[in-house]
């Protein structure tokens, strides 16, 4: 199967007496000296093309002339073009090569009536010999009212191995029409000429009159130069698409035009039918039959661009079809810089790219110049296919975020999201501070005081956050094995990743070794699957990546087998963030890109504490357990001093109301909802060490806590299912209604002051 296929793309080469006005500036007539006549220079540049081809080992796979061979509908302007074109290309085309042409308006006489045979005679005399004929388009009123299947290679040229087919379109049916003159107009002339049918001599000279001053002006306005694409000449190509889709991968797929869909330069064209009429009808077309490339000419300007078509009564709500559109320039355009072009299509089948090499105009005596080369892909990086991945990509942390969220609830929920991240890097800190982490600022309320709106209490709960999931060892272990930095920094109880990493990207910068898992087989998996409870956050790669300024950047990718990304991706990130700027700074190189895989994408709409981390007072038997003992103290009204014990209520005061929370329907989860206990149930221990000596205080509050306590590592421990958590949420919710209630009398005392020793503590 051949890789690459080359095209010559000839347009609008307008043969006619006379020289070409782009390549001298000719301001005398001086006898011997004068332009350059058009068929002279096309020849000219086509031997020197084929020069070069040769020497080149280059061939040919076809010759696409895109109509205006003619210019204003005079005669042999085919027949010059076929002519130079078969003989000076004869060495360089390939076996199976053939010629595809397409009239244009120019190449059809002016007021000939659409599909006739006056219209086409030239263009099927030379284009449609019976020697070696063109591939042609389908002409209205000419070929039948269908193409027979044997007939197909008459309208399309494909290739051998079927990875390439082009199809000629002809819009000039309708060029330079007569229309019809308004019934008034024709009504009144003939009126006038009943009114003098007894007065011969009056009547001829008027007669005259009518015909030199009225009809013959009025006719030349009513000639329209229009383009037009009939339904039937689509409808008699749709079976020639059709076949060329037999086999499992497609070709690609080029439509040979002459008129443009869209303008390819802004200069302005003020005329009436300026362009194809129905456009949008011929656009939807190019979509539904998966068009990739359409190649024209008309205007003389060279570009290549990409068109985006909607389906016509859907707009945004499908997939656009990118469709790669070629404008030809011409051997008399604007400049002599784009005469013709070479169209190679390369990294054919699967990953087609289009490469258009402009053929400047040739002089005799001077080596063909080689012209500017431009093109781009068929295919898109991040084309989406019905389930495939979806790829997010952005530098500002809001807009990431809300993207992501609002795809995961979309059109990557429960499929694969990957979210691409180019942070600006980080502030440099003072020594005695940590670089800030990034976060969203639309992030839902965490878990921190239900009052806290200040920047510096978010930033704070960021970090504490991020620094829990990274500790070494962690109280919750036993509950909790997949805590990610006990598994990053001491895996099997021994192995420091984090470490490792930092060695191979030291020992060599360029390493694609540089990977941590999260999982550890002989540990979190069973045998049949049952039971199985390890994190989603499964793997982290780091590679080094050079700084266009100097130095290097440390870019972070991390896998997850899941990923809820309203709540938990941006934890995520700072945490990715922290641990990238750990290793980046041991390197001595800067943070740079962080990328997440998520092979299940969600995003949970309810606000509910589980959902973002391991509750507050859970960690603080790792990041700060005086917490707990101020906490008992203020429950047990043995007043801490007074600034910690308001802080650590207002926080008491925050898990329950999230707590709370978390029992609603619309908190559900099928995976759960991370619930305390271990911190519960040594609050209920410290609540009954500092009510010892008189245990009818305390053994209300205790006994409270510990059920609650109780009930959550019951849930945890079930299937987590409907069932479960309604059980759980229904006595969970009644439990933190007590403990609300048990907390409102202790809490009154923070609002009036000190409290009053003459006060007897309220029993639990």
């Amino acid at each position: 199967m051949a890789t690459t296929a080359t095209f010559l793309h000839v347009t609008d080469t307008h043969l006619k007496p006379g020289g070409l006005s782009n390549q001298e500036d000719l301001k005398l007539d001086v006898p011997g000296i004068g332009p350059v006549r058009r068929i002279d220079a096309l020849r000219i540049t086509v031997r020197q093309l084929a020069e070069r081809l040769k020497a080149e080992d280059r061939k040919l796979d076809g010759v696409l002339f895109s109509g205006d061979a003619q210019d204003k509908g005079l005669p042999n302007g085919h027949k010059e073009l076929r002519e130079v074109l078969r003989e000076e290309l004869g060495g360089v085309m390939s076996c199976g090569a053939r010629f595809v042409a397409t009239p244009g308006n120019h190449d059809v006489p002016q007021g000939s009536d659409p599909g006739s045979e006056k219209r086409y005679a030239e263009f099927t005399e030379i284009w449609r010999d019976k020697k070696n004929p063109a591939v042609t388009p389908w002409l209205d009123d000419i070929d039948g009212p269908s193409i027979a299947a044997t007939n197909f290679d008459e309208h399309r040229f494909a290739a051998p191995d079927g990875s390439w087919v082009i199809y000629p379109l002809n819009t000039c049916n309708w060029s330079h029409t007569q229309v019809r003159l308004p019934e008034t107009v024709a009504a009144a002339i003939d009126k006038i000429d009943q009114l003098l049918e007894s007065q011969e001599d009056l009547r001829k000279e008027v007669a005259d009159l009518i015909a030199r001053d009225i009809r013959a002006p009025y006719e030349k306005h009513l000639l329209y130069d229009i383009a037009r694409v009939s339904p039937q000449q689509l409808g008699a190509m749709k079976p020639l698409i059709d076949d060329s889709n037999q086999d499992r991968r497609k070709p690609v797929r080029i439509v040979l035009m002459h008129h443009h869909l869209l303008a390819p330069s802004i200069r302005e064209e003020l005329r009436p039918f300026g362009d194809i009429v129905n456009v949008s009808g011929l656009r939807t077309y190019l979509k539904q039959n998966e068009i990739d490339i359409v190649i024209h000419g008309h205007k003389h300007v060279e570009a290549l661009a990409y068109d985006y078509i909607y389906d016509h009564d859907k707009t945004v709500q499908t997939d656009a079809r990118r469709i790669m559109v070629i404008s030809g320039g011409t051997v008399d355009g604007p400049t002599d810089a784009s005469s013709m072009r070479l169209i190679t299509i390369a990294g054919l089948p699967g990953a087609p790219k289009v490469e258009v090499e402009q053929i400047p105009l040739g002089r005799l005596g001077f080596k063909l110049a080689k012209g500017a080369v431009y093109g781009g892909r068929l295919w898109r990086t991040n084309e989406q296919v019905q389930g495939g991945p979806v790829v997010i990509n952005g530098t500002d942390i809001d807009d990431v975020y809300a993207q992501a969220v609002q795809a995961a609830k979309e059109e990557a929920d429960k499929g694969m999201l990957i979210v691409h991240l180019d942070l600006p890097a980080p502030k440099p800190a003072s020594d005695d501070e940590t670089p800030k982490l990034p976060f969203p600022s639309t992030y839902p309320n965490p878990d921190v005081a239900s009052n806290a709106t200040e920047q510096p209490e978010l930033d704070a709960w960021v970090e504490d956050l991020a620094s829990w999931w990274q500790l070494p060892t962690s109280a919750l272990e036993p509950r909790f094995p997949y805590v990610h930095g006990t598994r990053l920094r001491r895996f099997a109880g021994r192995f420091d990743q984090v470490q490792r990493v930092v060695a191979l990207l030291k020992a060599s910068a360029s390493t694609s070794r540089a990977i941590a898992v999260l999982i550890d087989p002989l540990r979190d998996f069973g045998q049949s699957g049952e039971g199985e409870d390890f994190a989603s956050f499964c793997l982290v790669q780091f590679r080094r990546r050079s700084a266009e300024a100097g130095g290097s950047h440390l870019d972070c990718t991390a896998y997850y087998r899941a990923q809820e990304f309203k709540h938990w991706w941006p934890i995520n990130v700072a945490e990715l963030r922290k641990l990238q700027l750990e290793v980046a700074e041991q390197l001595g190189c800067s943070p740079g890109r962080i990328t997440t895989i998520a092979a299940d994408a969600r995003a949970v709409v309810s606000r509910a504490p589980g959902q973002v981390a391991v509750p507050a007072i859970d960690r603080w038997l790792d990041q700060a357990p005086a917490k707990l003992m101020a906490l008992a103290s203020y429950l047990c009204v043995v007043s801490p001093p007074r600034s910690e014990l308001k802080a650590v209520a207002a926080e008491w005061l925050q898990y329950l109301a999230d707590q709370k929370a978390a029992t609603e329907k619309t908190a559900f989860n099928a995976d759960g909802v991370p619930v305390a206990i271990d911190s519960l149930e040594i609050l209920a221990s410290y609540v009954e060490a500092l009510t010892s000596t008189d245990p009818n205080e305390g053994r209300g509050l205790a006994a409270t806590l510990k059920d609650l306590a109780r009930e959550n590592r019951k849930y945890e421990r079930s299937s987590k299912d409907w069932s479960a958590f309604r059980d759980w949420a229904d006595r969970a919710s009644a439990l933190c209604d007590q403990l609300k209630l048990l907390d409102e009398s202790r809490m009154s005392h923070l609002e009036a002051g000190e409290r009053d020793a003459s006060i007897e503590p309220v029993p639990a």
